[in-house]
């Protein structure tokens, strides 16, 4: 539940805003998006939202 609460917002900004600045690379805005996302999971989102929750995921 807390990975899908927090893909939500970076998959649907990211990609569009990088599709407006390479609008003839798609194959560039895929790997940029994906890794962007990734990191942003890793180290931002998942870390935010898991010490939000940390109480009911320590139920």
């Amino acid at each position: 539940m807390l990975t899908f609460l927090g893909l939500l917002a970076p998959v649907y900004f990211i990609p569009p805003a990088l599709a407006a600045v390479f609008p003839r690379h798609p194959f560039v805005v895929l790997v940029l998006a994906v890794a962007s996302i990734v990191a942003l999971m890793t180290y931002l989102i998942m870390p935010a939202l898991t010490r939000l929750f940390a109480a009911w995921l320590a139920r």
